[in-house]
């Protein structure tokens, strides 16, 4: 179930630590930025076959948490998600315009745009219930090709 919450550091370290326990996550996989400001996936659900059916995925800044579960698309896990990161990584000197990549429901949207850093406005919401929108300035070399490895070991099957 989707929620929007403030948590303190204790906070954090009980969530990995019930993921440990459960098997789920061995740890809250930082895609960018850190715990208090940035997008982090916290769960992966997969099919059968190993392929990643679903992420639970949170965005964090100035105090807010807000955390929905992701649909990946039609069955071919979020190899999307990945390239959208990949070819900004790519692209690291610029691009013009907008890229953007959206999750099969519209539960995640990213939108990036560079101007010598990045500018990654991410959109999160639980259906019609709540949205929340937050925008994170990113290194345009490392910490895209950290965030590439991140998701690439996180949600590839």
């Amino acid at each position: 179930m989707p929620r929007m919450v403030r948590r303190d550091r204790a906070d954090e370290r009980a969530v990995v630590t019930h993921r440990r326990q459960t098997g789920a996550v061995s740890d809250v996989v930082q895609v960018i930025g850190h715990t208090r400001n940035g997008l982090a996936l916290r769960d992966v659900r997969r099919l059968s076959d190993g392929v990643a059916d679903q992420a639970l995925f949170a965005v964090a800044k100035g105090g807010l948490t807000a955390e929905s579960w992701v649909y990946a698309h039609n069955g071919d896990g979020f190899d999307g998600l990945t390239d959208f990161f990949r070819s900004m990584a790519k692209s690291w000197r610029g691009w013009d315009g907008a890229r953007t990549w959206s999750s099969l429901e519209g539960d995640l949207t990213l939108t990036a745009k560079h101007d010598g850093h990045v500018r990654l406005l991410v959109q999160i919401r639980d259906s019609i219930d709540w949205s929340a929108e937050i925008e994170l300035t990113i290194d345009a070399g490392e910490e895209l090709t950290a965030a590439v490895a991140a998701l690439s070991e996180s949600l590839d099957s």
